[in-house]
């Protein structure tokens, strides 16, 4: 046996080798695996794969793979989990020596430190580690199964964009059930925007191409001789500087006054120049020069200064940088030891080209939808940090010895702050403070839940809020938050005596959130109570009116739409839900200059609501 036939999951016997008796009976001697032995791979690239033999037949190792034998004291179970653990591998690491090939010495395996609880409680631990762990891997199965899923709903929804760019067909890219990776809607933005597709315009498709030459002034590229470095003086720009769609001159050399007057003679970067790298690894990142500082290129950084009577500079950075240019740029590469795009190549390029007032169009549009996706870029990484939060707090929860005593909850808020913790928290302060009255349901927790969350900008809270009858509504978080409630013996629904709903009644522990939404939010606690105060005393519609008003106000501003009474309004009444109408104008007249006197005032803060149609739940038009 050698360390290729060690695997996780066992001995594998595939392309196993054979030594003589002789030789097996002398290795033997000292080295004799038994069944339920633990192996270890202590050499070469896989170092640290550990496993137990199931095999009863007897088999010689070589030396790159150490055999254990557990002593009575210790479950061989507990010894491979504590060997495969990062506490193991951090107590040998320091140990490890080779450069070319990790080794673990045998002295410094019986020298590391072992957690050895009673054999009892080893048992239990492989237990709990073991159904984990199955756990853990049908969870991979699920998100594998929702990967392949999600992919096959992003090339769909890329393919319904490209073959009609609608609006309609635009919020499916931005669709919050399948998020395509941001690279891959840049370049499908990119290759839409070159091939007209982007406007709706008729004009888009009737340039035709034209090669490079034609719509450039000049194309040259910096210095062959590399100047004279000086300590200080004019930057000398080079292919590291020229970033994807910015000029980053914070890391430069010099050139004297003297060699650079000389170098400008030939090769001068001025405002909307583009700017490409021609030679190296990064061959073809290109960026426009706006209002650029004086500075020298060497021969890696190629110039192109456009006619802006024919082409506008903006698209014609846009071009190089999409799918096609690229393409173009990369296929006439001379590969050699180190990539090169000559300038006579480089002239020769075919560029789409429509008319300029078209090219401004598309500039235009796809400089929106830049926007767009980097706001989903930015989404997409806070919801990974908040899964590794949710991660560590499960990890802390099943870990803690104190998880068992609801008591001690709140001790660890600080590991727990969940999106469903926090919700669940703020909906229970709400209940605790203003619950008391049997008018006070669902509805009205919805509508404060929501309230507080964007007036207090508390993104932790994650809601997703729709359109519904009633105002802003998400009904996945008020059935999480009344699970979570009951689950934490604070709060409990019961269904009303003399009318239809149900109401929050008190368990045994109602009132331990209070700690825990000090320590969430304990800058805000305060001025949370007192805004969750005043709903006390007002009826449900009037909470409805406020939240809906808030709602539909906060969502213009996402959109960048105007903003007055009447566009607020006609948000509510002809774009909500038709049963708003039921409510007299009047009154959303009111609560929206209540609003306005409280200095209730939206600034954009967090989604949009989303509609509600007949095939789910659609961003709005933004």
């Amino acid at each position: 046996m050698t360390a290729k036939n060690i695997k996780t999951e066992g001995i594998l016997l595939d392309g196993i080798t054979y030594v003589t008796k002789e030789v097996h009976e002398e290795i033997y001697s000292r080295c004799d695996p038994s069944f339920g032995d633990v192996l270890y791979i202590k050499d070469g690239a896989t170092t640290g794969i550990a496993t137990i033999n199931q095999l009863k037949e007897p088999f010689s190792m070589l030396s790159s793979v150490a055999l254990l034998k557990p002593s009575e004291a210790v479950f061989n179970r507990y010894l491979l989990w504590a060997m495969r653990s990062p506490f193991f591998y951090a107590e040998t690491r320091g140990a490890m020596k080779g450069a070319a090939i990790t080794r673990v010495t045998l002295s410094a395996m019986a020298s590391s430190l072992l957690p050895l609880p009673p054999l009892a409680e080893q048992k239990r631990i492989v237990a709990k580690v073991d159904e984990l762990m199955a756990l853990c891997e049908r969870l991979e199965v699920q998100q594998s199964e929702r990967a392949e899923r999600h992919a096959m709903l992003a090339r769909a929804a890329l393919a319904r964009f490209a073959e009609a760019s609608t609006p309609a067909n635009l919020t499916w890219l931005f669709h919050d059930a399948f998020p395509i990776p941001p690279a891959d809607l840049r370049k499908a933005i990119l290759t839409l925007a070159i091939q007209g597709q982007l406007t709706n315009n008729a004009k888009t498709n009737e340039g035709s191409a034209v090669k490079m030459r034609h719509v450039c002034h000049q194309i040259t590229d910096g210095e062959h001789a590399t100047p004279q470095r000086t300590p200080t003086g004019v930057p000398l720009a080079t292919a590291k500087n020229v970033r994807d769609g910015f000029l980053d001159l914070s890391n430069t050399d010099f050139v004297a006054q003297i060699t650079a007057d000389k170098c400008w003679k030939r090769c001068k970067p001025r405002d909307q120049d583009i700017l490409m790298v021609c030679v190296g690894a990064t061959t073809g990142r290109v960026c426009l020069a706006i209002n650029p500082p004086d500075m020298v290129l060497v021969r890696s950084v190629a110039l192109l200064r456009p006619n802006i009577e024919r082409i506008d500079p903006s698209y014609l950075d846009l071009f190089l940088r999409s799918p096609a240019g690229q393409s173009q740029i990369w296929s006439n590469v001379k590969q050699s030891a180190q990539p090169c795009l000559y300038l006579g190549k480089m002239a020769g390029f075919d560029i789409s080209l429509p008319p300029i007032a078209e090219q401004c169009s598309i500039v235009a549009k796809v400089d929106h939808l830049m926007a767009l996706v980097d706001e989903l870029e930015t989404q997409l990484t806070t919801s990974r940090a908040t899964a590794e939060k949710l991660l560590e707090a499960l990890v802390a929860e099943l870990t803690s010895a104190k998880s068992a005593n609801r008591s001690n909850q709140t001790e660890v808020i600080e590991l727990r702050s969940s999106p469903e913790f926090t919700r669940t928290v703020l909906a229970a302060e709400i209940a605790d403070r203003i619950g008391r009255d049997d008018t006070f349901g669902e509805t009205k927790l919805q509508k404060i839940i929501h309230l507080a969350e964007y007036v207090f900008q508390l993104p932790e809270i994650e809601s997703l809020p729709r359109r519904f009858t009633r105002g802003p509504h998400d009904p996945e978080l008020i059935a999480q938050v009344e699970a979570g409630m009951k689950t934490r013996g604070w709060f409990d629904t019961v269904a009303r005596t003399n009318s239809s709903g149900y109401r929050y009644v008190p368990l045994s522990q109602a009132g331990d959130q209070r700690t825990a939404f000090e320590k969430l939010w304990p800058k805000k606690a305060d001025a949370l109570r007192q805004f969750i105060d005043q709903f006390e005393s007002w009826k449900t519609e009037r909470c409805e009116r406020f939240a809906t008003l808030y709602a539909a106000w906060n969502d213009l501003l996402i959109r960048k739409q105007p903003v007055t009474d009447a566009t607020v309004l006609r948000e509510v009444l002809e774009r909500w839900h038709p049963d708003k109408k039921k409510i007299k104008e009047a009154a959303w007249q009111e609560s929206l200059a209540w609003m306005r006197r409280e200095k209730f005032i939206p600034t954009g803060f967090g989604r949009a609501t989303t509609q509600q149609t007949q095939q789910g739940f659609l961003p709005l038009s933004r």
